[in-house]
C-alpha cells in the first residue's frame, strides 16, 4: 500500500509539473527544461537530483521553482534526511509556498488560501487568512499584506 501512495505522489508531483511549465512564457525556457528535469529524477526516485536542479533557481527568486520545491518538501522528498518529520516537511513545504505566493503565483496562493482553510501543513484553520490568501491571487501586494499578517 504504501508503494503505490509513494508511486500515486510521484504522479501527482508529475502533474503538477506538467501543468506549471505549460503555463510558462517563452522567457522561462531554461527554468522548463530545469522543472522537467526535476520530474524525470523524482520518477527515477532521485530526489537529491530534483532538488539540486531546482533549489538555484528557486533561491533567486523563481516563483515557479519556489511553489515547485515547496510540493517536493511537502511531500517528504528532502536532500536533508532520508525520513523528515511531518513537522520538518510542513514547515520546508510553508517557506516556499510563501515566497512563491508573495510573488503572486496563484496556485501557491491557492494552496496557501486552502491550507487555512483546511488546516494543511499543520496550520490551524484560520478563515480570515484564508479568504485574504484568496484574494491575494490577483495581487502582489495584497500578498505581501497577508504575509505581514500573523496567525
Amino acid at each position: 500500500m504504501k508503494c503505490k501512495l509513494i508511486h500515486f505522489k510521484n504522479l501527482l508531483f508529475i502533474f503538477f509539473v506538467l501543468i506549471s511549465t505549460a503555463s510558462m512564457s517563452d522567457d522561462n525556457q531554461k527554468l522548463e527544461r530545469v522543472i522537467e528535469e526535476g520530474a524525470m529524477a523524482i520518477e527515477k526516485g532521485e530526489y537529491k537530483t530534483a532538488h539540486d536542479l531546482i533549489l538555484p533557481y528557486a533561491e533567486s527568486g523563481g516563483a515557479e521553482a519556489q511553489f515547485t520545491l515547496a510540493l517536493i518538501y511537502g511531500w517528504g522528498y528532502s536532500p536533508v534526511k532520508d525520513t523528515p518529520s511531518d513537522l520538518e516537511k510542513n514547515e520546508l513545504s510553508l517557506i516556499w509556498i510563501r515566497r512563491a505566493a508573495i510573488q503572486g503565483h496563484r496556485r501557491a496562493t491557492k494552496l496557501i488560501s486552502d491550507s487555512y482553510k483546511n488546516g494543511w501543513y499543520g496550520l490551524s484553520k484560520n478563515i480570515k487568512l484564508s479568504k485574504c490568501w484568496s484574494d491575494a491571487a490577483n495581487s502582489e501586494d495584497k500578498a505581501k499584506h497577508c504575509a505581514a499578517i500573523k496567525p
